[in-house]
């Protein structure tokens, strides 16, 4: 009979593999946690993308409405803050654009001398 040699490799390669399947399965748990929070989040992000506008404020209990409320604060802040960082770039652009400006004209006014320079000094010989 030929007996099996037991190897102190494969039990570690049991051994290995269970521990890496423990933890994928932490892994996973912990990316099922995840998913119901994105999920969650993502509900959120429905309900305050809806239009506000076109809703009956008749029907609406007390909290709604002050949800609804705090809403609308969110977004006229975010407009708000939108609509700052939009003026403070136009206002740089304008500045560049004005010192394009400038440099152009100064650019102009040079070549121009220089042609005139050129001009007068060709009539002279």
């Amino acid at each position: 009979m030929k007996e099996e040699p037991t190897n102190d490799k494969t039990q570690h390669l049991d051994t290995e593999g269970y521990r890496q399947f423990v933890e994928q399965q932490k892994i996973k748990e912990a990316l099922k946690k995840q998913i119901g929070a994105e999920k969650e989040r993502l509900r959120i992000l429905i309900e305050s993308r809806t239009d506000i506008t076109e809703l009956n404020v008749d029907a609406l209990s007390q909290a709604e409405l002050i949800r609804i409320v705090k809403q609308l604060e969110r977004r006229k802040v975010d407009a708000q803050s939108k609509l700052h960082g939009t003026e403070q770039s136009l206002n740089s652009t304008a500045k560049e654009v004005a010192k394009l400006q400038d440099a152009q004209k100064m650019y102009q006014t040079e070549f121009e001398l220089r042609d005139r320079k050129r001009g007068t000094t060709r009539m002279q010989r």
